[in-house]
C-alpha cells in the first residue's frame, strides 16, 4: 500500500513537538513525514538575530521576533513537557530564551528529530491541487527550486512573524520625526536608555517591553493602551515617569504627540506592541485560516481546516500553555490521521461547533474563567497518554504567571513550582 505523504512547516517548538507526536503515535506504515526548515537548526524564532526585517544569513524576511534580556514568560513547569528532564532544579523557573532555545536542540538530539527534517529550506508557496497540496520549496544552499505533493499539510511556524500594526496610528505617525518601530525589532532595552519612549497596545508583550524599558533605564515610558481584559487588569506600579494614557492619539507634530483628552506628550521612540497577523506568506489566499481572535471560525477545535481538512495548523493557541499544548494538538493530528479523518464532523457541523464554542467564551473579564474554559473544552487540551498531559494544576499556576506579569514582577529569579500546586 503506497504511504500518504505529510509536509511538516517548521522546526520550532510547535514543529517539533508535532514531529515527536507523530514519531510516537503516526502509523509509520501508512504515512510518511517530511519536515521543511528554513534555518539551519532547529528552534525557529528561539534563533535569536539582531537582524531587523531582512535577515543578513538568508536575504529573506527576518522570522524570529527574540529579544536581547527575554525570559520565558512561562515557568518550566510550562515549557518542558512531563517526560524530559532538560532542566535542573537550581535554575530559575522563567528562564532565558538562550537555555529554552537549547532544550529545544535537546530535544531534537535525543529523540533523533534531526534525521527527520530538511534544514535550510525555504517554503515559497502551499497551492492545494487536486486532493493533496504542491509545495514550491527552494533549497537554500544549493539556490534550487523543486515542486514536491503532499496528501497533508501541517504548519507549524507559529504564529509570530507577521507585524500587525495599528492602522490608524501608524498614519498619524507619518510625520513623527522620532524612531517608529514594531516589537518585532525591539532588539535590546539598553539601546532606549535615558529615551522617551510610547509603547501603543494593551497586551502581554507591552507590559514586559515596558517592565524591560524601566529596568535599563528609559527616562519616560508611556503606555498607550485601550480597554481589555489585560489592560483592565494591569497592576503596574506607575509614577511620574512611568504612566498610562488611556486616550488615543489625535495629531502628531514632529516628535509632540497629542491625545483626544488633550494631552500633549514629548517622544524619541514609539513601538507598536500590537502584536503579529494569523497569516502565512506561503499559504495561497483560499487557504488563509480565517481569524478573528480568540475564535478561529474556519479551523475546527484551532487545528483542523474546515475547508480543506487535510490541512491543519499546530500554534494557533492564545494563552499561556501554548509550549504544552503544541504537543498535545501534534498527538491530536495524528490520531486523527491514523484513523482515517473519520472522527471529524462533516462540515457543516465543524462549523455550527465553532461557532458555538465561540458563543459560549466567558464575557466577564476574568483571566481564569477564560482559562478554564479553554482547557476544559478544547479536545487536544484533554489528550490522555496514561496521564492527562493538562490538567487544572496547570491552569492554577498559568493563572499565577498572568497575575505577576499584570503586576509587572521581575520574575529572573522567581521560583514556580507545579509540585507547589496540589491535585485538583
Amino acid at each position: 500500500m503506497k504511504t500518504k505523504k505529510v509536509a511538516l512547516i517548521g522546526s520550532g517548538m510547535s514543529g517539533l513537538h508535532t514531529l515527536l507526536a507523530f514519531e510516537e503515535k503516526l502509523d509509520k506504515n501508512e504515512y510518511s513525514v517530511v519536515c521543511f526548515e528554513r534555518m539551519a537548526d532547529v528552534g525557529g524564532l528561539w534563533n535569536f538575530t539582531e537582524d531587523v526585517d531582512i535577515d543578513s544569513t538568508d536575504n529573506l524576511p527576518v522570522h524570529s521576533a527574540m529579544y536581547k534580556n527575554l525570559l520565558t514568560n512561562t515557568p518550566r513547569d510550562l515549557v518542558e513537557l512531563p517526560f524530559t528532564n532538560f532542566f535542573h532544579e537550581n535554575e530559575p523557573s522563567f528562564l532565558p530564551w538562550q537555555r529554552y532555545r537549547d532544550s529545544l536542540c535537546q530535544l531534537a538530539e535525543a529523540y533523533d528529530l534531526r534525521r527527520l527534517i530538511k534544514f535550510r529550506h525555504y517554503i515559497e508557496n502551499v497551492t492545494q491541487q487536486d486532493n493533496g497540496f504542491k509545495l514550491q520549496v527552494l533549497n537554500l544552499n544549493t539556490k534550487e527550486e523543486f515542486t514536491e505533493y503532499f496528501d497533508f499539510v501541517v504548519v507549524g511556524t507559529g504564529r509570530f512573524n507577521i507585524p500587525n500594526w495599528p492602522a490608524r496610528e501608524t498614519n498619524l505617525l507619518k510625520s513623527f520625526n522620532g524612531v517608529y518601530i514594531h516589537s518585532k525589532n525591539f532588539k535590546d532595552p539598553e539601546l532606549y536608555k535615558d529615551k522617551r519612549v510610547l509603547l501603543i497596545g494593551s497586551g502581554i508583550s507591552v507590559l514586559d517591553i515596558a517592565v524591560l524599558l524601566k529596568k535599563y533605564g528609559a527616562k519616560k515610558i508611556v503606555l498607550n493602551t485601550k480597554p481589555n481584559i489585560m489592560s483592565k487588569n494591569c497592576k503596574l506600579q506607575w509614577d511620574d515617569n512611568f504612566y498610562e494614557i488611556r486616550h488615543p492619539i489625535t495629531a502628531v507634530s514632529e516628535n509632540t504627540i497629542t491625545f483626544a483628552n488633550d494631552a500633549k506628550e514629548e517622544f524619541d521612540t514609539i513601538i507598536a506592541c500590537t502584536g503579529f497577523l494569523m497569516k502565512y506568506p506561503f499559504l495561497e489566499e483560499k487557504l488563509q485560516p480565517i481569524v478573528k481572535v480568540p475564535f478561529f471560525p474556519h479551523l475546527y477545535d484551532a487545528i483542523v481546516s474546515i475547508d480543506f481538512p487535510n490541512l491543519l495548523f499546530v500554534g494557533m493557541v492564545n494563552f499561556f500553555l501554548i509550549k504544552l499544548t503544541t504537543y498535545t494538538q501534534g498527538l491530536y493530528i495524528a490520531k486523527l490521521l491514523n484513523n482515517h479523518m473519520i472522527d471529524l464532523p462533516n462540515k457543516e457541523n465543524m462549523e455550527k461547533y465553532m461557532l458555538e464554542w465561540y458563543q459560549r467564551i466567558p464575557l466577564n473579564d476574568e483571566v481564569y474563567s477564560i482559562l478554564e474554559y479553554h482547557l476544559t473544552t478544547t479536545n487536544y487540551c484533554k489528550i490522555n497518554c496514561g496521564k492527562r498531559l493538562i490538567d487544572k494544576r496547570h491552569l492554577k499556576l498559568c493563572f499565577d504567571v498572568i497575575q505577576h506579569a499584570l503586576a509587572g514582577t521581575d520574575v529572573t529569579n522567581m521560583q514556580m513550582r507545579l509540585s507547589d500546586y496540589a491535585e485538583l
